[in-house]
């Protein structure tokens, strides 16, 4: 069996007292003048969404240098939804997409 994968760089992002973020995947380096793409993952412990959970994600998407081509919030729920800019997935139908190359491309 011959696959082949990509290998992204991931970070984690604080706000002191404020929030972070659990995963920041960088999917493309900056190169000169164009800007890199990141992709923000925030995984949250609860069944039901809760809007304040996006607060995060797109505050680092106003302050990004980067592009951000994806805000995803991964929690133990059954709906997929989208709230303010930010996909909120149930985890196998996150896991079932990224593996389909929609989250960070094909990997």
């Amino acid at each position: 069996m011959n696959q082949n994968f990509k290998f992204f760089p991931i970070f984690h992002y604080t706000v002191a007292n404020s929030y972070d973020i659990d995963f920041i995947v960088q999917v493309k380096k900056p190169v000169l003048r164009q800007k890199g793409e990141l992709v923000a993952i925030e995984i949250k412990y609860g069944k039901k969404f809760r809007t304040e959970w996006t607060k995060g994600l797109n505050d680092f998407t106003s302050i990004s240098k980067d592009r951000i081509i994806g805000s995803h919030i991964i929690y133990t729920g059954a709906d997929r939804l989208e709230s303010n800019g930010v996909q909120v997935w149930p985890v196998a139908e996150f896991l079932k997409e990224m593996f389909n190359g929609k989250i960070f491309g094909k990997l």
